[in-house]
């Protein structure tokens, strides 16, 4: 059975929980009553950030030694998913750079590879903001960054996909090059300030 710490406090509570889930569940019910739910976990040592995806949750706890957890405000969890979400737009903007020039390059099959990377990544950043203005209850076409709407700064992105869709269909590996440097690079640094905004939307609502 593994062993359950919570807050660097070993849990003395029966462990008859199957999954991760059943546990998460389980531990965010016992500190509702004060405003906490569970907001960091490390199994054996090993840190989880998407400790409560579908993927994650089905885990069965037979394979663990060591749970621990954290536990702190809704908010706070927010806050530090839009750290994490911060993070990410920087290694994004990096691959980008390097997926650019991956296709300027000979090797088109290892930038293919780069690409569908970097394109799982663009589509968890996007899935994270949607998700943190649906909990915040913020409007994306009234909440603004740099002046604009956010959703009309995520339809451009939209746009720049779409554009380098058609070209990698197209095999036009400088076009797929170009907007991948030239249009979606440079947006995603308007998208930390996406983040920003969410992050001012947190504080208001703390």
């Amino acid at each position: 059975m593994a062993t359950i710490v919570v807050n660097n406090t070993e849990s003395t509570r029966t462990n008859d929980w199957e999954t991760w889930g059943d546990l998460l569940d389980s531990l965010d019910a016992d500190m509702s009553g004060s405003g906490r739910i569970v907001t960091a976990a490390r199994f054996d040592g090993v840190d989880e950030p998407a400790f409560r995806d579908p993927a994650t949750v089905g885990r069965r706890l037979d394979s663990v030694h060591v749970v621990e957890v954290e536990s702190g405000t809704p908010i706070e969890l927010m806050l530090h998913t839009l750290d994490e979400a911060s993070a990410a737009v920087d290694e994004l903007r990096e691959a980008a750079r390097r997926t650019g020039d991956g296709f300027r390059g000979y090797d088109i099959k290892a930038a293919q590879l780069d690409l569908a990377e970097f394109a799982q990544g663009l589509m968890a950043l996007t899935s994270i903001v949607r998700a943190m203005a649906l909990s915040l209850h913020a409007d994306l076409q009234t909440l603004e960054c740099d002046g604009r709407p956010v959703g009309a700064v995520m339809a451009e992105m939209l746009g720049y996909t779409e554009a380098l869709i058609a070209s990698q269909r197209a095999s036009d590996w400088l076009s797929v090059a170009d907007t991948i440097e030239y249009d979606i690079e440079p947006a995603l640094g308007r998208w930390r300030n996406i983040l920003a905004a969410l992050r001012g939307t947190c504080r208001l609502a703390a």
